[in-house]
């Protein structure tokens, strides 16, 4: 195969990824009216996860897991499947979807001044301009709701997946060291396994019996595990290695898009005019950020 049409089916699995992640957001919310946040992450989960070390082992056959590492891959599971889940599906069955993909946007924002913290990094104007429109952006988003003076639970909800956002964050803090001896897949595949074990004992305090799930709550839980979780990442890393991470990152930044204009389509949120203009600059902020991977500068 020509490496022009290698490149041309990387760009379809990305399009594809992305549709996919953006409209999972309207699986999760469907799913939660009837199955509990966490349950729901240990369904998810506990289906995808043999898929991925299937996967990540039929790739790279020679590769193994050390030991020595089980403590990175734990924590890093736990902060990146069982705390984010936790935040993330919690976050959606209180608040909008629009405001949910909105919010989840600011992710890379977020890391930037960690990373200035942490690893003593400094950054240039440009994105530090970037970085407020961001956040002005985000409190567009926040206050354009009415729930916002009263506390009400669209608020709590988006607090939530801004915890959720800080939760990823560290995830990827803690998975840099090991992405420099696994691959992606097999880093994404053992953090799945220990994320979904830690996940078990939080379903036993949401519920004391088995829920009745119907054919359609079946129905999205099978498709955020077989499409969203193990299929979609699969694409993903495979647009990743032939397309490179700034591409890669570009078509990301329309996730968010994808899942607030879903949300309009299938569910018939509302969606003002403040939220709009809100998402229209985080992506903005965003996108300047992520083109320009010469940010962090190590000092």
């Amino acid at each position: 195969m020509t490496e022009k049409k290698i490149k041309l089916l990387a760009t379809i699995a990305l399009i594809f990824t992305v549709i996919m992640w953006g409209v999972s957001f309207i699986s999760i919310k469907v799913a939660l009216k009837e199955i509990q946040p966490m349950t729901l992450a240990l369904l998810r989960f506990f289906i995808a996860t043999p898929i991925l070390l299937f996967f990540a082992h039929q790739n790279h056959r020679t590769e193994r897991f050390h030991v020595k590492d089980i403590g990175s891959f734990m924590l890093s599971g736990f902060f990146g499947i069982t705390i984010y889940f936790y935040l993330e599906n919690t976050g959606v069955a209180l608040t909008t979807v629009t405001n949910a993909s909105l919010i989840l946007a600011l992710t890379p924002i977020i890391s930037i001044p960690l990373e200035m913290i942490f690893w003593r990094a400094r950054i240039g104007w440009v994105q530090a301009v970037a970085m407020c429109l961001s956040v002005l952006g985000a409190y567009f988003v926040v206050a354009s709701n009415q729930h916002l003076a009263s506390g009400g639970q669209v608020f709590r909800g988006n607090l939530l997946m801004l915890g959720a956002c800080f939760s990823w964050v560290i995830y990827n803090f803690l998975s840099k060291p090991l992405l420099t001896h696994y691959t992606g897949l097999f880093v994404s595949a053992y953090q799945n396994l220990f994320g979904t074990i830690f996940t078990i004992p939080f379903v036993f305090f949401e519920t004391s019996s088995i829920p009745t799930i119907s054919l359609v709550a079946w129905g999205n839980v099978l498709f955020l595990a077989l499409i969203c979780s193990a299929l979609c990442y699969f694409l993903y890393v495979y647009a990743l290695d032939h397309l490179g991470l700034n591409i890669s990152i570009m078509y990301l930044n329309l996730v968010p898009a994808v899942g607030a204009i879903s949300s309009v389509i299938f569910l018939h949120e509302s969606i003002t005019l403040m939220q709009c203009i809100g998402g229209l600059i985080i992506l903005l902020g965003v996108f300047i950020v992520s083109m320009m991977p010469q940010r962090i500068i190590a000092v």
